[in-house]
């Protein structure tokens, strides 16, 4: 578990400097075509992690994802960051690999820090179903006050925008933990870093 969490954590981490990365800061609340290009990116970026996430839950990760779910996740993310490029007023353009292959990463690392064992009890993986949402809640919400923060450029607004999700993902941990079915418990704060 601990080489997986350090992977989540990792991965997590890139992600964020990637977000850094496609959305110059804004000092103003009008934003620029560039900024907007970020934004955009980021609306995708973050649409695609709670696709693919949400392929998994899908099966209740009794069986793998839907390919044609997954499929279907990589066409949305790819057109949408097409039509932020389009214009040509990015910051940043032609990343839609690297971004892409740092959330296939992440989705990827987060189902298996999570998933239970094969040939778990439903309990198990209605946990780690439980569980798995909260995470992809969690990456939305946050992506969403990074897009926010564009318009405001203040840290301590994004701060505060940040705890609301944090702490919903908390208490969805708990929740999902509660029963005491989870094949793995005391897990929230490794998966939230």
């Amino acid at each position: 578990m601990k080489s997986v969490t350090h992977h989540v954590l990792v991965t997590v981490a890139l992600l964020v400097g990637l977000w850094t990365f496609v959305t110059p800061s804004a000092a103003h609340a009008k934003l620029t075509p560039a900024q907007k290009c970020g934004n955009a990116k980021e609306g995708a970026t973050a649409k695609k992690a709670a696709a693919k996430i949400a392929c998994y839950t899908k099966t209740k990760l009794a069986a793998p994802p839907d390919a044609a779910c997954l499929q279907k996740a990589e066409d949305k993310f790819t057109k949408a960051f097409a039509a932020a490029e389009k214009p040509g007023a990015c910051h940043v353009s032609g990343d839609a690999g690297s971004i892409e292959g740092s959330v296939d990463a992440y989705v990827t690392a987060l189902v298996q820090a999570i998933e239970p064992q094969a040939g778990a009890t439903t309990p198990a993986q209605t946990c780690a179903v439980a569980k798995l949402k909260a995470a992809s809640k969690k990456t939305t919400a946050k992506m969403k006050c990074e897009q926010q923060n564009l318009s405001t450029g203040s840290p301590l607004l994004l701060g505060l925008c940040f705890s609301t999700p944090e702490q919903k993902f908390t208490a969805a941990f708990t929740k999902a933990e509660a029963p005491g079915a989870c094949a793995t418990t005391g897990d929230a704060v490794a998966i939230e870093s």
